[in-house]
């Protein structure tokens, strides 16, 4: 499935997959894959097709994903081509073998369980893991690059961690552009970027980014500098316009699994996040 900057289109593909696993014996809390189902959640954006097993589907949905952009896995390998993420339970890989193998990016977006057990979150990759693995990896340098202009930008106060992280191209490119959009009209500050999923391969683009100060205010609540960040950050369209937008702080924790300092820090921030998985090579018109 192509996303471009004129948007991602969503596949209709299966509307019954959170019925369909009715009679089904439901996946339970503490499992891996129930575990993985609440990060896809939190994490996929729902524009994006997600392939599962049917409970898995069915979990998915009871959760809140929409129906529409699930595709509950049926009649074979050829349901896989009509997502952009599967969610690879024991089930599906104990069916399907090298097919799936062959069908996904050899750098997992999120990892739950481990062995035989495990379950994994992955990319579709329509052309080949090969060609993904070399657009992933250009994605990267992109990544690189942008994030080297970002750290001579003035009016960015970074912290350590957040530096090594744009400096080693770690930083979604959506990430990297609303940032040096929100500096043409103001000073900020950057505590962290949100790292991705557990056991995300190493060259999965980190999603989100927590900014505490904005045009040297506070951006949490409704201070003018908040109103005028989510402003910003909100009108942006597809890809560029953010999943999410959330308060954290000492007394809120980041949407998805964030570093440490997210989480210690004394002052309360705004934490932008990106739905995964982010469209490669964005910054060079490919954007899919």
């Amino acid at each position: 499935m192509a996303a471009g900057t004129a948007g991602l289109v969503a596949l209709t593909a299966d509307r019954d997959a959170g019925s369909a696993a009715a009679s089904s014996a439901p996946y339970a809390a503490g499992t891996a894959q129930y575990a993985a189902a609440h990060w896809a959640v939190g994490a996929v954006g729902t524009r994006h097709v997600v392939a599962c097993d049917v409970t898995e589907c069915a979990l998915l949905h009871s959760m809140g994903f929409p129906a529409t952009s699930l595709v509950a896995v049926r009649s074979g390998i050829s349901d896989l081509e009509q997502a952009d993420v599967v969610v690879s339970t024991p089930l599906l890989r104990r069916e399907f073998g090298a097919g799936l193998d062959a069908l996904v990016s050899t750098e997992p977006l999120a990892v739950f369980g481990a062995g035989s057990g495990r379950v994994q979150i992955d990319a579709i990759a329509l052309d080949g893991p090969a060609d993904y693995a070399r657009r992933l990896g250009a994605d990267r340098s992109e990544r690189r690059t942008a994030g080297a202009e970002l750290l001579t930008n003035s009016r960015l106060r970074l912290s350590q961690a957040a530096r090594s992280e744009l400096a080693a191209g770690l930083v979604d490119n959506r990430t990297c552009a609303l940032l040096a959009l929100l500096s043409d009209s103001g000073s900020l500050s950057v505590t962290a970027f949100t790292s991705p999923g557990p056991g995300a391969g190493p060259d999965i683009p980190w999603p989100g980014v927590v900014i505490s100060t904005y045009s040297g205010d506070p951006v949490p609540g409704t201070r003018q500098a908040a109103t005028r960040l989510r402003t910003i950050a909100e009108s942006q369209q597809s890809p560029f316009a953010p999943m999410q937008i959330t308060d954290v702080g000492t007394s809120a924790a980041p949407s998805t699994p964030a570093p440490a300092e997210v989480l210690q820090t004394p002052q309360p921030a705004l934490e932008v996040l990106f739905a995964e998985p982010a469209p490669l090579e964005l910054l060079t018109g490919s954007g899919t």
